[in-house]
């Protein structure tokens, strides 16, 4: 893709994908699956979410997203 990666957005479900985008430099949404999210990576995501009705509930909201 010709994106530059701090302009992409990455959804996760898992610590090792909320790492692996943000060591990346990536901006991203952890959506923990049903087991309960690990504190550290919910730390390291720009934002943690429950579900994915959130996330789009978020992008189709007016204005920058808040991350």
């Amino acid at each position: 893709m010709a994106c530059p990666i701090a302009d992409c957005l990455v959804l996760e479900d898992s610590p090792v994908g909320v790492r692996a985008a943000k060591a990346a430099g990536a901006r991203c949404i952890m959506v923990p699956s049903a087991a309960a999210a690990e504190p550290e990576a919910a730390e390291l995501a720009d934002l943690v979410l429950a579900d994915l009705y959130q996330v789009a509930d978020l992008i189709s909201a007016q204005g920058p997203l808040p991350l």
